[in-house]
């Protein structure tokens, strides 16, 4: 093969890749497709994952509050308080060092639940149950707390049960209605 027949044979084939290097048509709709399909069943699984509703979230944060101030009276040596106010639905934490104005200031700075979230009820037994009014947890430095049920109402009439024991460090959540035994 001579000089100037390898050139034109180079050249060619670099035309052919320039041309061959794109996608055509066809692949590019074809994979806009398929990820328009793989979206269409991903969003509404990530919906319910990450955008749960208020009242799931709502429950949680209490669940959650609730296991940290079991832990946090053990570390600090600490009684600590979760006030829940039936009425207005909302929870604040004190410990036994705080005076009146701290306190008062931990009310107003408190958590309120979602507004289609209810606290219905706290139990502490069989016969001492309150519906309304505040109601007082108590966290204590050796670990146990005191036992209850705190029974929350959706709008939708749904009820949730957070069963908090005195010695176990996770509380549970019950879909139900769940009272003493």
């Amino acid at each position: 093969m001579n000089l100037e027949s390898s050139k034109t044979h180079n050249s060619h084939i670099k035309r052919r890749k320039r041309k061959d290097a794109g996608f055509t048509l066809i692949e590019l709709l074809l994979v806009i497709s398929l990820i328009s399909l793989m979206l269409f069943f991903a969003i509404p699984r990530f919906q319910g994952g990450i955008f749960a509703n208020t009242s799931r979230r709502s429950t949680i944060l209490l669940k959650q509050t609730i296991e940290g101030l079991k832990q946090k009276a053990v570390e600090e040596q600490k009684t600590y308080a979760l006030h829940l106010n039936l009425d207005s639905h909302h929870f604040w934490i004190t410990n036994e060092a705080m005076d009146e104005e701290a306190s008062l200031e931990a009310q107003r700075k408190g958590t309120d639940l979602s507004d289609d979230l209810y606290l219905k009820e706290v139990a502490f037994s069989q016969d001492e149950k309150f519906l309304f009014g505040e109601v007082n947890l108590y966290f204590y430095p050796k670990g146990y707390s005191d036992r209850a049920r705190i029974h929350l109402q959706q709008e939708d009439g749904t009820q949730t049960t957070l069963l908090i024991e005195p010695f176990f460090a996770e509380v549970r959540i019950e879909k139900e209605h769940v009272s003493f035994r």
